[in-house]
């Protein structure tokens, strides 16, 4: 085998990026995360996650579905307009802020 079928079957190409797609708030309190890609919240931190303007962060983070995350804050957010992820999880992008759908 040659140079290129080597190249060819090791993939290449930069890792697989994954980001958030949708936010929405669900209650007073409470915003569920739409990701790209499946996501394993138990590998983020919630507290990387800030709502804005307000800047209140999310004390409790759960899955919701292989694509959703749930957060919680300590107080109410529903008046925010963005969610902002500054964490540094692996293949995860960082920083983003989406705003609130």
């Amino acid at each position: 085998m040659g140079r290129w079928s080597q190249n060819s079957r090791t993939g290449g190409g930069p890792p697989i990026i994954n980001y958030m797609i949708k936010a929405a708030i669900s209650a007073a309190d409470e915003v569920v995360v739409t990701y790209q890609q499946n996501v394993d919240a138990s590998q983020l931190d919630a507290a990387a996650f800030e709502s804005q303007p307000s800047a209140e962060v999310a004390n409790l983070i759960v899955q919701i579905t292989p694509t959703r995350i749930g957060l919680v804050f300590g107080a109410d957010i529903d008046t925010d307009t963005s969610l902002a992820y500054t964490g540094q999880t692996p293949a995860i992008r960082s920083p983003q802020t989406i705003s609130y759908t």
